[in-house]
């Protein structure tokens, strides 16, 4: 199995990238945030529009995290993924 060097790929290609790549339609909220409906698979094929939620933390770093219900009751912790 090849080993990937994650840190230098996180460095390299955003989340935003991710999301464009897979087809996932983006609204930008304003000039550092986007939102859109989430596809995550803890949704069970029931996702509500613009739960998936991204953008700028306060150290400049680019997060993501989905504000659903079944998404927020799938997490054992209340962390920002994607930092």
């Amino acid at each position: 199995m090849p080993q990937y060097d994650y840190s230098k790929i996180k460095a390299s290609v955003s989340v935003l990238d991710v999301v464009r790549h897979y087809g996932w339609p983006l609204k930008q909220v304003n000039q550092h945030q986007w939102v859109t409906t989430c596809r995550l698979p803890c949704h069970g094929g029931k996702a509500t529009p613009d739960t998936f939620k991204i953008g700028y933390t306060d150290s400049g770093k680019m997060a993501w995290r989905c504000f659903s219900n079944t998404c927020t009751k799938n997490r054992k912790d209340l962390k920002i993924e994607g930092n």
